[in-house]
């Protein structure tokens, strides 16, 4: 997949501009280790604010586990309350931790296919002209993976300014 974003940033490198193919693959290299970076300091970020306001999220959803255990006993369910927090609350925890390494598997999967895309890069001619099924097949997926982007891109547009409305008119849109 992403062989196949960069593949055209090193052809227009080598072709266009005529550079060396080493200082090609270093710098489409780079452009992506760079965007890998940026996408990792995205996910410190939100990690750090995750962990600063886990107590605050816990608190809160042992507070609607409160309500909801009194409700359901209103209606002569009987539950023991204690346990049931007890146990919400050892478990976020333990949430947040496993949600924090995969997160960091994510990483470590990055860096593997940093070095995976360096021997690709390394190995590609951009000088060779592919034809037939090969050159329908690489088509096809540049063409799946544009629309996936645009589409991706759309919702994610279109989420934000949901949001952007929803914080700064909260009281129209919950009536």
């Amino acid at each position: 997949f992403i062989m196949t974003l960069v593949s055209p940033l090193l052809d227009f490198q080598v072709l266009r501009l005529k550079w060396p193919r080493l200082l090609a693959v270093i710098i489409s290299l780079l452009i992506v280790l760079a965007i890998i970076a940026v996408i990792g300091l995205i996910f410190t970020e939100l990690i750090t604010q995750i962990i600063a306001t886990v107590r605050s999220y816990s608190d809160n959803f042992v507070n609607l586990a409160k309500t909801v255990v009194q409700r359901v006993e209103a209606w002569g369910v009987e539950l023991d309350e204690a346990k049931i927090l007890s146990e919400l609350q050892q478990k976020i925890p333990t949430f947040v931790s496993a949600t924090f390494g995969s997160i960091m598997g994510i990483v470590s999967n990055l860096a593997l296919i940093s070095i995976f895309l360096i021997f690709l890069l390394a190995g590609r001619n951009p000088h060779v002209i592919h034809q037939g099924v090969y050159a329908e097949i690489d088509q096809k997926i540049r063409r799946y993976i544009a629309t996936k982007m645009a589409s991706s891109i759309v919702t994610g547009l279109l989420v934000w300014l949901l949001s952007l409305i929803h914080i700064s008119e909260p009281t129209r849109l919950r009536r």
